[in-house]
């Protein structure tokens, strides 16, 4: 636990999985505008750049509902920027219960912690909630996932939206790009490497 962070008078913004590649991103933007304290979390080791500074690393793995309360007992943020999921569209097909477990009962697990802060909760979730057939999509637009990853989004999606306190759903489309670190590729990645 950061003393700093905690006697700060900056709001706290606590970002999941930022040892990924969106992670990463949001927690460099928040270290850049330099209005918030930024408390990254993820699973095992931190994988941020240790020059960035700025910013305090926890390891907490979100399917452990002790670990979530913990560390939102010990920082109480305002905000929580929810990016950590499992992603792999492949994966998730084949590992439904980890899919299951990491995209909903996780989200349920972060959901509480915000409950017990107030914490305003932004969702990231994701286009693969529809089929593709009618885009481009608006909020109303009705969802008709074709795969068991956009499935879980959408169920998260619902359950995020029974939040009493403020919440936002972020629905990306494809992301990529390149991070300190990265344990695993993406798809332009993939594509410039069989272009060599």
């Amino acid at each position: 636990m950061d003393i700093n962070i905690l006697k700060s008078k900056k709001p706290k913004i606590l970002i999941t999985g930022a040892n990924g590649l969106l992670g990463q991103k949001i927690i460099k933007e928040i270290l850049i505008e330099g209005k918030y304290e930024a408390i990254a979390t993820g699973r095992g080791d931190c994988r941020l750049p240790t020059e960035w500074g700025g910013y305090v690393y926890e390891e907490m793995d979100i399917t452990k509902p002790l670990e979530v309360m913990a560390i939102f007992k010990a920082y109480s943020p305002q905000y929580v920027i929810h990016a950590a999921s499992m992603t792999d569209v492949d994966r998730c097909e084949v590992n439904k219960h980890t899919c299951f477990e990491q995209n909903v009962t996780a989200t349920l697990n972060i959901m509480k912690g915000c409950e017990m802060t107030k914490s305003h909760l932004i969702f990231i979730s994701t286009d693969f909630i529809f089929d593709g057939k009618n885009g481009p999509y608006d909020e109303q637009a009705k969802p008709n996932p074709l795969n068991y990853y956009g499935k879980t989004k959408i169920e998260t999606e619902i359950e995020v939206q029974k939040y009493t306190h403020n919440w936002t759903i972020v629905r990306t489309n494809l992301v990529y790009g390149i991070a300190h670190d990265m344990s695993r590729s993406n798809i332009v990645l993939n594509r410039t490497k069989n272009l060599a």
